[in-house]
């Protein structure tokens, strides 16, 4: 048996009237295309709604900016006031607070400050805490510490803070504490010293050397291979600090040495 495949043709599904509405709806479309430009009132449409965010916030910042009150400050008589009609009268807070004209809100955070410290500080009173410091160093200290350095004034701070350490028992000062106090109360800084030998070149000296120099030839020494002589005093000035304490407002302090020669 043989089967035959039917196919309609597609003239039999389009008339010629969905023709005509089809040509009508697209020359419509096209119409309303041309006439209108979709980006450009994309466009228009956000400039439009920035301008008007931006109105809305400035006009919210303006009615935030009047409505702002500023804080006040309530004197110490308004708040002992408040505080004693409370606790005489038995008032309200909102009355109490009209009667001393303030608003309920500070009326409330008053009185909390107030009960939180047990009724023993007035609020918004804060009085300053005192700076009690035990003093340590006395005018027997600084007069120990110019003596100090009027004897040795290459003496450094921590050689100078053990010695009043153990000239006052039981006495404690850090090295930077005395420091401030040799500048300040003692009037003492520390300047760069000239360093001299004292009668290293006298008379006397001298003659002594010229003594010992005759005993020893007579005595057979010879000077040129048995000896070496070393100058002490010279040698001992360059083992000295090169600053030294002195007073303010002077010339730089000079550091005297006794000369000796072996």
């Amino acid at each position: 048996m043989d089967f035959i495949h039917y196919q309609p043709s597609l003239d039999d599904y389009m008339s010629e009237e969905s023709d005509e509405g089809t040509k009508v709806i697209a020359l419509e479309f096209g119409n309303i295309e041309t006439i209108l430009d979709f980006d450009a009132m994309q466009q228009c449409e956000e400039v439009q709604m920035t301008d008007a965010v931006e109105e809305i916030t400035k006009e919210i910042q303006i009615m935030s900016l009047n409505q702002t009150k500023a804080y006040k400050k309530y004197g110490q008589d308004q708040i002992e006031i408040f505080i004693r009609i409370r606790q005489e009268q038995g008032l309200s807070f909102p009355k109490a607070a009209a009667l001393c004209g303030m608003p309920r809100s500070s009326a409330y955070e008053l009185i909390n400050e107030f009960n939180a410290s047990n009724g023993t500080v007035l609020p918004g009173n804060n009085p300053r805490k005192t700076n009690n410091k035990a003093k340590k160093l006395f005018p027997e200290h600084t007069e120990f510490v110019i003596d100090l350095f009027d004897k040795c004034p290459s003496s450094v701070l921590e050689e100078a803070t053990i010695k009043l350490c153990e000239a006052f028992p039981g006495f404690e000062i850090s090295i930077g504490g005395l420091y401030k106090h040799t500048r300040e109360k003692c009037a003492l800084s520390l300047k760069q010293a000239t360093k001299y030998t004292a009668e290293r070149n006298s008379p006397g000296t001298l003659q002594l050397h010229f003594n010992i120099i005759t005993q020893w030839k007579g005595a057979g020494v010879n000077f040129r291979e048995n000896c070496v002589f070393v100058d002490e005093a010279g040698f001992h000035t360059q083992m000295i600090r090169s600053r030294a304490w002195s007073k303010k407002k002077e010339i730089q302090q000079s550091l005297k040495y006794i000369g000796r020669r072996m």
